[in-house]
């Protein structure tokens, strides 16, 4: 947040003009030009440049020009030139759920290569807006407190993870352990790395990196052992992305011990019995899966705003568990209330909606109420074909299920494959 509003004191101007370049198949710049004169959101950090000439480099035929209202309270970006290895490019960074304004798209000609050859650009014109934003005002103070807390050296690697931009992550981090090896933060950073390489995919450096950052973090005088609680928690989920259960539960259940000793019931806390929730339901075992949700819905329940995204997500998880007890009617109460909030805190079309949708209709299929399940899965497919892409898994999902609808004669337990079950790991 220290960032944020750095930017704010040192621009003399009202406005902020951002730009981001693109590479867009034809059918995705499609669904862009449908939104114009739409509120669109992100669904993770985005990056920008100040120089529309950084934003070109990266252009295929696209780019994002964006106007930012310095006076917004509820889009909140930094400036982080300053923390990134690639500081000439100008970096301002846009918080998870900003919304934008589609204003509108025209074509430009721009010089995109070295022969000087001018070639048509689309740029799609977009303001930063607290139009449609219904979170509470606590949700954004709770924003600007997790990230005035965290380190900025760390945060911005994180964020480059975050973005998919993995390379450049791991390469923020190997390059501050090159000139840092004495860091006071060098476990944390471990810790970090490993985060960016099991994103990456790459579980055995992720666990080689997980292992030397607990370790650091016991060792030390005194130990830092919540830190050493959090490397256990990513040992946590790489093993179980990796499928074995057994060591996930062994480095999930150390953790938790850790976390309950020295630390406080917080969302930390709450997200490693997310994750040990997680691995029950691998597991099938239901009931404990369910014990361990219903813990994370009560520390939600007292730490969170009202419509925080991560109360939504454990309505998800919990919804999922009663549907595979088949206790339906449970199931139907808790997507609703994930849904409820996603209506106040997303864009009127958005995918997470569309996701939730599906699963009310799915539940409804289960109680034979084909009525309201066409219902759902229509308002879903509705939303689909104005967002996404016509070969998007989530269109092939409700094209079966609507048909499942139509020929309810068939045998539900046999041929559907519902999304419902995907659990949402910490």
């Amino acid at each position: 947040m220290k960032h944020f509003r750095r930017l704010k004191k040192i621009e003399t101007s009202p406005k902020l003009i951002l730009y981001r370049g693109l590479n867009l198949p034809e059918d995705e710049i499609e669904i862009l030009r449908q939104n114009v004169g739409k509120l669109v959101s992100t669904n993770g950090y985005l990056s920008t440049s100040r120089s529309r000439d950084v934003a070109v480099m990266f252009a295929n035929k696209v780019i994002m020009e964006i106007e930012m209202d310095m006076k917004l309270e509820t889009v909140i970006c930094a400036d982080i030139a300053d923390s990134s290895v690639f500081n000439d490019e100008g970096e301002v960074l846009f918080d998870i759920g900003a919304v934008f304004e589609m204003v509108n798209c025209v074509e430009e000609f721009e010089d995109m290569n070295a022969n000087s050859n001018m070639n048509k650009i689309l740029v799609f014109k977009m303001k930063a807006t607290d139009k449609g934003s219904e979170i509470a005002k606590e949700y954004i103070e709770y924003q600007k407190k997790r990230i005035s807390q965290s380190d900025i050296t760390l945060m911005f690697g994180c964020l480059l993870a975050d973005m998919g931009q993995y390379k450049k992550s791991s390469q923020h981090f190997e390059r501050i352990l090159y000139e840092r090896p004495n860091d006071e933060k060098i476990a944390c950073i471990y810790s970090s790395l490993a985060r960016t390489c099991r994103l990456d995919g790459q579980y055995e450096r992720s666990i080689y990196y997980y292992k030397q950052a607990y370790d650091m973090h016991t060792r030390i005088q005194p130990p830092r052992l919540i830190s050493a609680a959090r490397a256990l928690n990513g040992l946590g989920i790489v093993y179980s992305e990796q499928h074995d259960y057994n060591s996930a539960l062994e480095n999930l259940t150390l953790s938790l011990k850790l976390y309950r000793k020295y630390g406080k019931e917080d969302e930390e806390y709450a997200g490693i019995l997310n994750n040990i929730a997680s691995i029950y339901c691998s597991l099938n075992e239901l009931d404990k899966a369910l014990d361990n949700f219903e813990k994370v819905k009560e520390i939600h329940d007292r730490i969170l705003p009202s419509d925080h995204s991560n109360r939504a997500a454990t309505f998800i998880n919990i919804g999922n568990v009663y549907y595979e007890k088949k206790d339906y009617t449970t199931s139907l109460d808790y997507y609703m209330k994930c849904l409820k909030i996603k209506e106040k805190i997303l864009p009127v079309e958005h995918q997470d909606k569309i996701r939730c949708l599906d699963n009310i209709g799915l539940v409804y299929y289960r109680m034979k109420n084909y009525q309201e399940a066409y219902v759902y899965f229509q308002k879903a497919l509705m939303m689909a074909e104005k967002i996404l892409t016509r070969n998007h898994v989530l269109f092939n999902d409700l094209h079966d299920h609507i048909k499942l609808v139509k020929n309810d004669c068939l045998d539900v337990e046999t041929s559907m494959a519902p999304s419902a079950t995907q659990v949402i790991m910490s």
